[in-house]
């Protein structure tokens, strides 16, 4: 097939039918068929008007290319590129692959699919394109005809997308992997309602940048959660720097968490790194950060909200790169509202609240932990009986998981919980009680669940609705709880 029957295609009227175009057309063919130029000079004139790259190639080079090839490639005139090889104008890995495709259809004189290639232009930029190669006929020998299209901007889409579609895989399976059937994240254990909530909410801000302030009372595990963030981050390979500002005073707040030089004043014999430059591309957190003086406030405020800091004696400003995550025992809103606490600097760092709630209102968590402390921290493998644990269930538990930590250590020490009848720390139950709850744990855990119902729907006058609320339950789950231990409400029992 010449280059004037390809681009006529093999439905062309016959010449002996007059059409009107056919008296062009003859003129045509017998003015390009025997000489090779003419062809060329005909495919330039059609090649011009196509909205697409056109090449020519015979023996491996450009034989010839229109104004829109040359502008894909960053030339102007065709006549820089006539007489190159074809494969000359992609990457070097490319090129053998490319050698041996127009070879092998100038030979099979079979038209393959459309090919990928990365080309390079006449500035060294790579690009994408597209070829669409045809084996036709020039001169009487073999010759490859293409039409290109430039295809980057579709592969930078297509590459973003894919490359979005595997991180969010990978995302969700490490995500996933780290989540023991809603139970435990990372070393954190709890399968009460709240504990789910804190489990989501600590997802959702591992997936983030922005600034976090957990909340919870003494021992309730806030270093734990904001390990659980850190790990969970794409930063997790990068510092995480613990501090607690309650022991840092305000005179030394620069020194510690700026750093300083060699000379910089009075005993500074060597540079030293501060926290800041410590937690370099990780995470900074801030242990009860409520108990920053005035002055250290505003240092980190204007640390955090510039981006930058300087070290003592340095005239260099240090850029601030990493996360912040807080933790308190205090109500930093009414702090605020007291003005204990700037306000610039509580909107800079509490964007994302996470809200620890104290053992006593998670008791269904306790039998869980408990055996999570014994097996895995203290490496025992002791099992709690069911009377011991029914005791630790009775306990209200004011210094939190800390103190549940410290109470098995003694356990482990002593073999009994006797020694934690100190105060009035511990419910002493009546013998009834102790004998129904010694032989079966799911009998104590049930007992122990309906003891507290009830007594949630006595402190608000058995409205269900507040009392589920007041434990931390959806009401159809209250309800169903209920209907479970037979606890009927006031007007059934009259």
């Amino acid at each position: 097939m010449s280059v004037i029957d390809y681009i006529f295609g093999p439905n062309m009227p016959d010449l002996n039918e007059k059409s009107p175009d056919a008296d062009i057309r003859e003129d045509l063919r017998q003015e390009v068929t025997p000489v090779e130029d003419c062809e060329l000079e005909g495919l330039r004139i059609l090649a011009e008007h196509v909205p697409a790259g056109v090449s020519l190639m015979q023996d491996g080079c450009l034989q010839f290319v229109n104004h829109t090839f040359c502008n894909m490639f960053g030339y102007s005139d065709p006549g820089e590129i006539i007489g190159r090889p074809a494969s000359a104008m992609l990457v070097q890995e490319q090129q053998h692959h490319h050698i041996k495709m127009i070879s092998r259809l100038e030979k099979d004189r079979v038209a393959k699919d459309r090919y990928q290639w990365t080309g390079v232009d006449k500035n060294g930029r790579k690009f994408w394109f597209e070829g669409h190669p045809i084996p036709i006929t020039l001169g009487g020998r073999s010759a490859v005809l293409s039409f290109v299209i430039d295809i980057t901007e579709f592969k930078q889409r297509e590459e973003l997308i894919e490359r979005s579609h595997d991180q969010l895989k990978a995302e969700n399976k490490r995500l996933k992997s780290s989540l023991d059937y809603r139970m435990r994240l990372v070393n954190i254990i709890g399968r009460s309602v709240s504990m789910q909530e804190v489990f989501n909410s600590i997802l959702r801000a591992a997936s983030s940048k922005f600034g976090i302030v957990i909340y919870g009372e003494t021992g309730t595990g806030k270093e734990l959660v904001a390990q659980a963030v850190h790990e969970l981050s794409d930063t997790r390979d990068s510092p995480f720097v613990p501090v607690n500002c309650g022991a840092i005073p305000d005179e030394l707040f620069e020194r510690e968490f700026f750093g300083h030089t060699k000379g910089s004043f009075t005993g500074a014999v060597d540079d030293k790194t501060g926290y800041m430059a410590q937690a370099k591309g990780g995470t900074l957190f801030l242990d009860e950060v409520g108990e920053l003086g005035p002055s250290g406030q505003v240092k980190l405020l204007r640390a955090l909200g510039s981006g930058e800091y300087t070290p003592i004696g340095s005239a260099k400003p240090v850029k601030a790169d990493f996360r912040v995550i807080a933790a308190t025992n205090r109500d930093l809103q009414r702090m605020v509202d007291r003005g204990e606490f700037r306000l610039d600097l509580f909107y800079r760092i509490h964007v994302i609240p996470i809200h620890l709630p104290p053992l006593r209102e998670r008791k269904e968590d306790i039998p869980f932990l408990a055996q999570h402390i014994l097996d895995q921290r203290l490496k025992s493998g002791k099992r709690l009986p069911s009377k011991d644990l029914a005791l630790l269930l009775q306990h209200d538990w004011p210094g939190n998981v800390r103190e549940l930590q410290n109470v098995l250590e003694r356990y482990l020490a002593f073999g009994n919980l006797d020694f934690m009848n100190y105060g009035a720390s511990i419910m002493v139950m009546d013998e009834s009680a102790e004998t129904a709850l010694a032989g079966d744990l799911r009998k104590a855990m049930a007992q122990l669940e309906r003891r507290l119902i009830l007594q949630a729907l006595e402190k608000h006058n058995w409205n269900r609705s507040r009392t589920a609320t007041a434990l931390g339950l959806p009401r159809k789950t209250l309800f169903r709880k209920m209907q479970k231990l037979n606890i009927k409400t006031q007007q059934e029992h009259g």
